[in-house]
């Protein structure tokens, strides 16, 4: 059955959550073999992405993941770091290798960002050993990138407070669980810009 880990480690993190728009229309009329090979490149995608960025890839179910920033190792800027990732996993075009669909146009993404408290534990299975998050803060990720019109990236004001890079935003709906934590909703508009000594 598996072994349980000790209690979890609670820590501020930063959670990163994405799901490919349309993909059912994407792979439906494909042979599955090459099904399987765009699913194949849309997780390459993704996973080297947050990993260049410092994130680690907790889970990917087909097309689409979660993503935490800030453990195993302590990051000041983890929520920099999910933003500039979120940025680069959703704009492929003009890098060498865009990533596109079958009818020729680029695979687009809903994106959700969302930073604070999280426990986190490594639960070994039979299958396997997994990373189990728990708190509201995973949560709410998933709920903003629910909430993401296809090929947008939206995060939490939680999440903008704890950035030092310059972001350029358009406010957004928010939703009651959100309001319920004082946070507010935004649209991520421009690649975040790292501030540098002589900015600052």
């Amino acid at each position: 059955m598996g072994e349980l880990a000790a209690s979890p480690e609670r820590n501020v993190v930063t959670i990163v959550v994405i799901d490919t728009v349309g993909s059912t229309e994407h792979i439906a009329l494909l042979d599955p073999d090459d099904a399987q090979a765009l699913l194949d490149r849309i997780f390459d995608h993704i996973r080297e992405t947050i990993e260049r960025a410092g994130g680690l890839l907790v889970s990917f179910a087909g097309d689409g993941g979660v993503a935490v920033f800030g453990w195993p190792g302590s990051q000041e800027d983890h929520a920099d770091r999910a933003c500039e990732a979120a940025w680069e996993v959703q704009h492929t075009s003009g890098k060498e290798e865009t990533l596109l669909g079958p009818d020729g146009s680029p695979i687009k993404f809903r994106i959700g960002i969302h930073s604070g408290l999280v426990g986190l534990r490594r639960l070994a299975l039979e299958s396997g050993r997994i990373l189990d998050m728990v708190g509201g803060t995973v949560h709410l990720a998933a709920a903003l990138e629910k909430r993401a019109p296809h090929g947008e990236i939206l995060l939490s004001s939680h999440t903008h407070e704890l950035c030092r890079a310059e972001m350029q935003l358009i406010d957004h709906d928010g939703f009651p669980a959100l309001d319920k934590i004082g946070a507010t909703v935004h649209r991520l508009t421009a690649r975040p810009h790292r501030l540098t000594a002589s900015d600052m």
